[in-house]
């Protein structure tokens, strides 16, 4: 799996709002720190996973196709509808 600049821009302004500061400057801050491995090495496990779970073919256990649509959870689960948090 190979990372590329375009997908380390995309990290970085994914992160950017989450602590406050711009692209530019996370980059400039995992630089500085000498983590952009640590986050190209983070990347490639994501896009292998994204891929593995694109490929991957299901089956019971006799063998037969899995309509994997059928094992997607509810958009508004009713548990998450009541509003109450205090689990």
């Amino acid at each position: 799996m190979t990372v590329t600049e375009e997908d380390l821009d995309a990290e970085f302004e994914r992160i950017a709002p989450q602590v406050g500061v711009s692209p530019d400057d996370v980059r400039q801050q995992f630089t500085d720190a000498g983590q952009l491995s640590a986050i190209r090495s983070d990347l490639r496990k994501s896009k292998a996973l994204d891929w593995l779970v694109a490929s991957a073919k299901l089956v019971d256990e006799d063998g037969n196709p899995v309509d994997s649509s059928a094992l997607d959870e509810p958009e508004n689960d009713a548990a998450d509808q009541d509003g109450d948090d205090s689990e």
